[in-house]
């Protein structure tokens, strides 16, 4: 990372200040995990968040707005027994609460949030949406909160998030749903699109499914077959 560091947003363990240097003209190596195999980052305006190979998010910069989903924010208490103004986490730091032995599969954060994708098709945000409340009714989620569950895909505008679903409950329905702009009321005012598949085929019905059209297929072999012999047999 490179640019300014003033809230320890070029994660490379150095805290500036205004008063010296403010940041890093080149690319300076952000202070990741041994072993920890990045493949995925995300900037808010003054944090960033990645995402490694096997599916763990870590985030460091300023924890204002609890836009590093550590439990924290710099608000008028202070944090960590530092003055809020000197409020910053200069290396990668692990988001709390996310499910354990759940990979996170997609990250995608906006001015002040993150939203993490699981491989269970859960979603879990952290941060703060301008003007708007997260679904447990809080302003500010200084750790992961679950937002929704059955998501193919995330993406996070400025000050919202949009979630595309894909099944529910073992039924398939197209939905997109966006958060923030606005105070939360209730998921079913954001649906755009929301369509009924019906029930997803279980591993037997499309083996069966399967079956039917291979002895469809036999059966027009065999029925070419039988004209071909007449033909021959008629010449």
């Amino acid at each position: 990372c490179w640019g300014s560091g003033i809230n320890g947003q070029l994660g490379n363990g150095i805290r500036y200040t205004q008063n010296s240097n403010e940041g890093e003209p080149l690319p300076t190596i952000v202070s990741l995990p041994n072993g920890f195999n990045p493949v995925k980052i995300q900037t808010t305006t003054s944090s960033s968040c990645v995402m490694s190979d096997i599916g763990n998010v870590l985030c460091w910069g300023s924890p204002s707005n609890g836009k590093l989903g550590i439990g924290i924010s710099n608000d008028e208490t202070g944090c960590l027994g530092r003055p809020s103004e000197d409020c910053a986490i200069v290396i990668p730091t692990s988001v709390g609460r996310l499910p354990l032995g759940v990979r996170a599969i997609d990250i995608s954060s906006g001015r002040s949030h993150t939203c993490a994708l699981l491989e269970d098709n859960t979603v879990w945000c952290w941060g703060y949406l301008e003007q708007s409340y997260w679904p447990n009714g809080q302003y500010i989620a200084n750790e992961p909160l679950k937002v929704a569950d059955g998501v193919l895909q995330i993406s996070s505008g400025q000050d919202h998030v949009c979630l595309l679903s894909g099944y529910v409950e073992d039924t398939w329905m197209d939905s997109i749903e966006c958060l923030g702009g606005m105070s939360w009321t209730d998921p079913s005012s954001f649906d755009y699109i929301k369509e009924d598949r019906g029930p997803v085929p279980s591993a037997i019905q499309l083996f069966s499914i399967v079956c039917i059209l291979l002895l469809a297929l036999l059966n027009l072999e065999n029925t070419r077959q039988e004209d071909t012999d007449l033909e021959t047999n008629s010449q």
